[in-house]
């Protein structure tokens, strides 16, 4: 078990932890570093999605005061991965570096792969730009808010938005599921003003 960490500049090795340990071990030491991030690493992609959900539960549990962010960054997918497995992925991807743009209010544990890692992502001022937030009381014009998420951003219009990528319409709402959120988000127009989220 590798743990990097990125702040400090430097890398540290585990080893001799049995398997049952490793996550509550993570925990503890991410949980050490307030408002800093933690990158455990480890071989293989399907237990490294096991000790994320592991962090996670030991999280609430030790010192519930201080909080974790943990995040499990998976691979790039496979080509010839099915298309909605291969879009979840990417998903969890976007919503991780995502989470990496924002300044740290806690401390934050990054679950990964060295292969997940070393995977393409999109260039930070490249992903920053395609970054659209929205904000009640804003003025944005109902057609052209729509027109680009279809155009530039790549949202697919349904009748119902019930997956990351797919925005639908009804009147004056709007439904969007953003590729990295957890739920689609309903935006209430009044004219050209968000009236709420």
């Amino acid at each position: 078990m590798a743990v990097l960490l990125p702040d400090a500049g430097t890398a540290q090795l585990f080893h001799g932890l049995s398997v049952e340990a490793r996550a509550a071990f993570a925990t503890a030491l991410a949980k050490e570093r307030a408002r800093k991030t933690t990158v455990l690493l480890t071989t293989d992609p399907r237990r490294a999605q096991e000790l994320a959900a592991e962090a996670d539960t030991y999280a609430q549990w030790f010192s519930p005061k201080i909080k974790l962010e943990v995040h499990h960054f998976p691979e790039q997918p496979p080509p010839d991965i099915d298309a909605n497995r291969r879009t979840d992925r990417i998903c969890e991807r976007l919503t991780v570096l995502s989470a990496l743009l924002r300044p740290n209010q806690s401390a934050r544990l990054i679950v990964a792969t060295p292969e997940a890692l070393l995977g393409a992502c999109p260039a930070r001022t490249q992903f920053e730009s395609q970054q659209l937030k929205l904000r009640t009381g804003e003025q944005h014009a109902f057609s052209a808010l729509v027109n680009r998420l279809t155009g530039e951003l790549d949202y697919d219009a349904e009748a119902l938005c019930e997956h990351p990528g797919q925005l639908a319409t009804r009147g004056g709402l709007l439904d969007v599921y953003p590729y990295d959120a957890q739920q689609p988000y309903r935006l209430d127009f009044f004219g050209d003003e968000i009236e709420s989220i």
